[in-house]
């Protein structure tokens, strides 16, 4: 699948059972209530949905905001497609 800010956003929305509308660029992850349980789980439905076969953990450390996530995603699928 392409990528979508809509459907990472719905998929931190359903993984940390938030509000999709709290769910913005800017907004923390920790402050949305995402722990290592939840990190794990957008991982794995990130790498599902949008086709990353390898994510390295030390990569993960570094995301902070729906925004980083959007970052790291888009690099990945970048370069999936080269």
């Amino acid at each position: 699948m392409e990528f979508s800010l809509e459907k990472l956003e719905e998929i931190i929305a359903v993984e940390l059972d938030v509000e999709r509308k709290k769910v913005t660029p800017e907004a923390s992850l920790h402050q949305l209530g995402m722990d290592s349980v939840a990190a794990l789980n957008i991982v794995f439905a990130v790498q599902e949905t949008f086709g990353i076969d390898k994510i390295d953990v030390e990569e993960l450390v570094a995301i902070e905001t729906v925004d980083d996530m959007r970052a790291f995603i888009e690099q990945h699928t970048a370069r999936r497609a080269s």
